[in-house]
């Protein structure tokens, strides 16, 4: 597993923003994919896959749900237990593995939470494949990933050129690929069955504010020709 670590490990620790987050409950009411959560039973018992410092278990929790993390960066791990503990939720709810090779039973759980993180996986649709095993029957999961037909992609890009000539470290959240809507919906397919696909648009952010506007202009296009957006999720179920 450590080579696959090496993969998808960021080259720095809070490439992802997770470990500065603080719950705020207004955040999660304008959340897309945790709207679609609300609407599940209470109690539901979900796997967030890939759930990094542990943001979106709190956020889980804080629905009234049973979530489990899932994370393959021990860092990463030791910082979500740490999370749990501060939002009066058991450590022992984060366990680090592999979404390769998921460690839990067949038909386990009741939805799945995959949020950014499937990009990051060479084999990407192996881990769909596990994620589909521990899923019960009847049972839903968002997944979402990278658009590549977006100016984010131009971007990212040029940022992974200019460190590999000048040795920088402008891109700094490790190995990454995007996918075409086509190929994302067709994956998924063979496993899961779509009920719902949304898109979102190219979003400025808050670390270069000015430089993601500008994105975000420049994805308009592609935007209104149906093809552009910076994110595709996929609500589906088992």
């Amino acid at each position: 597993m450590s080579e696959l670590i090496k993969k998808i490990k960021s080259k720095s620790k809070d490439s992802f923003g997770d470990t500065k987050w603080v719950y705020n409950p207004k955040n999660d009411k304008k959340s897309m994919i945790l709207n679609w959560f609300s609407k599940l039973p209470k109690g539901s018992k979900i796997l967030e896959a890939g759930c990094g410092a542990g943001n979106y278990v709190v956020s889980l929790a804080k629905l009234g749900h049973k979530p489990i993390g899932l994370e393959i960066d021990g860092e990463r791990v030791k910082i979500a237990k740490k999370y749990m503990e501060e939002y009066g939720l058991s450590k022992n709810i984060i366990f680090e593995g592999n979404l390769t090779k998921i460690p839990f039973k067949d038909e386990e759980f009741d939805a799945i939470f995959c949020h950014g993180v499937i990009e990051h996986i060479p084999d990407s649709e192996a881990a769909v494949r596990e994620m589909t095993r521990v899923l019960k029957k009847g049972g839903y999961a968002m997944i979402s990933v990278p658009n590549r037909y977006t100016s984010f992609t131009i971007s990212k890009v040029l940022l992974q050129t200019v460190d590999n000539i000048f040795k920088t470290k402008l891109w700094n959240v490790g190995y990454e690929k995007s996918f075409p809507q086509w190929r994302f919906k067709k994956m998924l397919s063979r496993h899961l069955k779509i009920v719902e696909f949304r898109k979102r648009e190219v979003q400025p952010g808050t670390t270069f504010p000015i430089y993601g506007k500008i994105l975000r202009a420049l994805d308009k296009p592609l935007w209104i020709l149906g093809i552009g957006g910076g994110w595709l999720y996929a609500w589906c179920r088992k």
